[in-house]
């Protein structure tokens, strides 16, 4: 593969599976950035994900009673 400029996300996956990657003094391999579409057309990067997930574990963690995930019944 030649690679002249940069690759980004899923060119970087194309380069990834080359045989040789031949490049230029400007080339660059970039992050893989899977995204997943959420709801109507909207895209959200895996990280971003993975971070709200993170972010939500640590609040219901802090205050689990402020989750209807983790609430107990009263009575």
């Amino acid at each position: 593969m030649v690679l002249p400029d940069m690759a980004k996300s899923a060119a970087t996956l194309m380069c990834i599976g080359a045989d040789k990657i031949i490049m230029g003094p400007g080339g660059d391999l970039g992050p893989v950035d899977p995204q997943f579409q959420l709801g109507g057309r909207s895209l959200a990067s895996a990280k971003e994900i993975v971070e709200a997930v993170a972010e939500a574990e640590e609040r219901i963690t802090r205050s689990p009673e402020t989750s209807p995930l983790v609430r107990r019944p009263a009575g």
